[in-house]
């Protein structure tokens, strides 16, 4: 953890060319800078500082990341490949 600008350990690749975090004071989250291609940046505030410990990893993951929605869509995807498999074996 660093009240420094710094290179997170992680970054959900979204094609930004620089990825900048910045912890706040008294577990406020953090500050995370990106930057894409042509110069544009933009800043937002992470409710969760993943480097705050495997609580706020975890709650930045689930809630501030599209991890969920990508595992909802396999999912679903995996249930129909699996209706498809039963339907074509017979089994109704």
């Amino acid at each position: 953890m660093s009240s420094r600008w710094h290179t997170p350990a992680l970054a959900w690749p979204r094609g930004q060319v620089l990825d900048l975090v910045r912890s706040l004071p008294t577990g406020q989250g953090r500050l995370h800078y990106q930057e894409w291609p042509g110069g544009r940046g933009e800043t937002h505030r992470d409710r969760f500082d993943p480097e705050r410990g495997p609580a706020q990893a975890v709650l930045h993951v689930l809630l501030e990341t599209p991890i969920l929605v990508i595992l909802a869509a396999l999912g679903a995807l995996g249930f129909a490949g699996y209706g498809v498999v039963r339907y074509l074996r017979g089994a109704r």
